[in-house]
Formats: C-alpha cells, structure tokens, sequence
C-alpha cells in the first residue's frame, strides 16, 4: 500500500482487511516474540518490568517514506520489528557486537533517576538525553573482515531481531510503485550514533554505507 495518505494525515493505511487477520497477526506477533527473544529478557518482560539493558521497552510505528537511508546506529536495547507495509533494507554488521556496558543508561539517567526525572515511559526529551549519552561511549574499531557491512532485505510480515549491540544502517528504495514501509517495532528508541571523528574506523566493506562522510575524514 501507498504511505502517501499517512504523510497526508487524511487516514492511516488499512493494515488488516479483516477482523481475522488482525487476530491472526496478532496470534503470529505474540509467538515471534516468544522464539526470538532472549530467555532472560522474556523473563524481565513477563515479570511486568519490560526493560532490556536498563532501557524501557514499548511498542510503536515506524513510518520510513519512499528512498530514505536512516543514520548508522547501534542497538542499545532488543529491538524486534516486523514490516506491515512495503519491505525495508540493511546494511549490517553482521560479524560485530558492541559491548551491552557501553550502552547502558547512565547511573542517574536510570529509571526513577534524578529525583524521577527518569521515567518508565520516557518523553522524547528524555529519549534524546539518553541517546546523546550512549553515543558518547560507542566506538567501531577496525574490525577489517569482520566489520563488513552485508546487504540484505527485510521483507513484509517477517520478524527480525536486532540484539543489543547490533550495527546496522536501515533503507527504503524509491520502488516502482513510489511506497515506503510502515514498521511495527518492539524496542527502546534509543539508538547510539557514530558522530565524531575516531568513532568509526572501520574501512573496509563499508562502500554501501551513507551519510558517514564526516566520519572518515
């Protein structure tokens, strides 16, 4: 389906044609996440506490528009998603892990910190103290074979999981039918970015990767 009518704002696409299959999907999304998530966060998740790696987890959307390249981020948190409009494309790491300590909150940024600033279901300014925090600790050596980024595609209806650590650079292509892709996520939104000069030494295996130029000077 077209996205053009969600960017409008006049109606958001019809994602299930039927009762039926918004149950099934729902069926099938409740058993993806039993399989794929670690035994100990699914233990922290059923316990009521819905944390990974300190960070609070919830579900959202995630609408990416038609030829857009997201910036090159590491998971600080599991992530798990699945496509219901359109298919998204990675470039990932997929010989690399980032260590979890680097990506943990902060001491005082913790749930219930700074007198409680700090919440469970985390503001949009709260997202970003968080993210600009973790981002000052992340750092991708120079891997050389290992480190190469693999292309692959992500299409409607299958579950992925994005660990954490995880190094991955997100796409939509411009499609012959001019669609983006609407994306129903399980995860943090907190991402840690490579933005200063020393961050990202990787060099080999990376030509596919955009919007790094100010990295590799």
């Amino acid at each position: 389906e077209h996205l053009d009518s969600l960017y409008s704002g006049f109606h958001a696409p019809t994602l299930f044609p039927t009762e039926a299959d918004r149950v099934k999907f729902d069926f099938q999304w409740r058993y993806a996440l039993l399989s794929v998530l670690p035994q100990s966060e699914l233990d922290t998740i059923l316990s009521g506490r819905a944390l990974s790696n300190s960070h609070p987890l919830c579900m959202y959307l995630v609408a990416v528009p038609p030829d857009t390249c997201l910036d090159l981020h590491v998971h600080a948190a599991t992530e798990v998603f699945v496509p219901l409009v359109g298919s998204i494309s990675e470039h990932r790491a997929m010989g690399v892990t980032l260590p979890a300590e680097w990506l943990r909150r902060s001491y005082d940024m913790e749930v219930g910190g700074m007198g409680g600033q700090f919440t469970s279901r985390p503001t949009a300014d709260e997202l970003k103290l968080v993210a600009d925090d973790v981002s000052t600790r992340v750092v991708y050596e120079n891997y050389g074979e290992k480190g190469v980024f693999t292309d692959r595609a992500v299409c409607r209806g299958r579950v992925t999981l994005n660990s954490i650590g995880s190094v991955h650079q997100s796409y939509s292509s411009a499609g012959q039918d001019g669609s983006g892709c609407l994306i129903f996520v399980l995860g943090s939104k907190v991402h840690g970015h490579f933005r200063e000069e020393g961050s990202f030494l990787q060099r080999v295996g990376i030509d596919g990767l955009e919007n790094i130029d100010h990295l590799l000077e």
